[in-house]
């Protein structure tokens, strides 16, 4: 076990790495509640897959990993995920994006047996037909009631008109169509494929003692026998081109819904300042700090903010935005347009944002779950956990973000309209 700093801030996490391949990450902070999540590096991007040493890919319907997911804490004779946690005070919970599902507890008290179903969980999967098809009307009705949902139209939409080839295209939930497809012999193939150790890692957060945590775990998985394989995950060739550039669906609504996605090939620089200038560009752009979000809370024709974000595939990163307004949607992309387009940047702004990431960094460590969070954020997007954080963001330079928001090029852009 390796203990790591986080440089200025006093806080310590502990690192191990199983025999099987289990990546494991402790912070010991003095908090009741424990925070614990385990990740599967197994997302809804991830359809087409195959052994190393086999030569045709395994295909799957999309929603396959989301559908898994549902399983996982299903009731397996006298054992009850549900019923074990809320015994013990603790909620509990799991989520599917495009690249992983993960697991988490959280709760005050009996630790190690809530460590213990949260490994049995994602370690054993004894499910019949009967439970997948009782969890597949369960998935179609959570689907199609965001079938009807004007935002939820315009986002999955514009996502599919902005990626050509990729699976990260699909929404996470997959469609309606293909759940009929999802049977037990997919479900228990993913699980075999994607559920094991090596493929995983465990983030713990709280006031837990680290060499008793790794204890446990390791006489966990002490008699558990994982077939070693590596699996190969198919690649796409991704064009910077949008599918789509524009298009326009008709609903009986009153207001009309607006998503946008600005496609560029990924600027060669640090993945990680990458990622902090991208998301720094749109606060100091759109953010509660610029005169354009001063001038929306005035102005009547808009139902909700400008809401942003970013995301990246393996050679692209993506500006998205979502709006709602009463009318001129094509002026509102309009004006998000020449917004993005102006180079102008006040550097006083940006010593501010770099003192609100400071602040958000230090209160991370108030809380269980939001330093599992940072940690497991950062294995996600770099492989590994920035100690050096904190100096990562004070040696932040307005001058060269300057010249990074320069390169940028918003020429390959796909909205959609909802409206009336």
């Amino acid at each position: 076990m390796i203990r790591k700093k986080f440089n200025k801030l006093n806080n310590y996490v502990y690192e191990e790495v199983l025999e099987n391949g289990l990546r494991i990450y402790i912070c010991k902070i003095k908090r009741k509640n424990i925070f614990a999540e385990m990740t599967v590096l197994y997302g809804s991007k991830d359809t087409e897959f195959k052994k190393e040493e086999d030569k045709n890919f395994i295909k799957t319907y999309t929603g396959t990993a989301h559908f898994l997911e549902h399983l996982i804490y299903t009731k397996d004779g006298d054992f009850d995920p549900a019923e074990i946690y809320n015994k013990n005070s603790a909620s509990h919970n799991a989520y599917t994006n495009k690249t992983v599902t993960a697991y988490h507890f959280y709760g005050p008290r009996n630790f190690e047996e809530n460590l213990n179903t949260l490994l049995k969980c994602v370690t054993t999967l004894n499910i019949t037909k009967k439970d997948v098809d009782k969890e597949r009307n369960i998935i179609r009705q959570e689907l199609l009631k965001y079938e009807d949902n004007p935002g939820f139209i315009s986002d999955t939409k514009c996502l599919e008109n902005t990626i050509i080839e990729d699976s990260y295209r699909y929404d996470t939930g997959g469609k309606v169509s293909d759940l009929d497809k999802i049977d037990l012999k997919m479900i228990k193939t993913c699980f075999d494929y994607f559920y094991k150790p090596s493929n995983m890692f465990l983030v713990i957060a709280g006031d837990v003692n680290p060499e008793k945590v790794i204890k446990q775990v390791k006489e966990f998985y002490q008699t558990k026998k994982f077939e070693n394989f590596n699996v190969i995950r198919k690649e796409y060739m991704e064009p910077l081109k949008v599918l789509k550039e524009k298009e326009i669906f008709k609903k009986d609504i009153s207001n009309k819904y607006i998503s946008i996605n600005y496609k560029m090939s990924k600027p060669k620089i640090d993945e990680y300042k990458l990622r902090v200038y991208l998301n720094a560009f749109l606060t100091l752009k759109f953010g509660s700090l610029t005169k354009i979000y001063e001038d929306i809370l005035k102005n009547p024709n808009y139902i909700s903010d400008i809401n942003f974000s970013t995301f990246h595939t393996k050679d692209h990163s993506y500006l998205n935005f979502e709006v709602t307004v009463q009318n001129d949607p094509e002026k509102v992309i309009k004006l998000i347009d020449d917004t993005l387009k102006d180079e102008e940047i006040n550097t006083k702004y940006t010593e501010i944002y770099k003192k609100l990431m400071i602040k958000s960094l230090i209160l991370d460590f108030e809380n269980s779950s939001r330093v599992a969070s940072l940690i497991e954020s950062d294995l996600l997007k770099y492989q590994k956990v920035h100690y050096d954080i904190y100096d990562k963001i004070k040696s932040l330079d307005a001058e060269d973000f300057k010249e990074f928001v320069k390169t940028l090029d918003f020429s390959n852009r796909s909205y959609v309209i909802v409206e009336k």
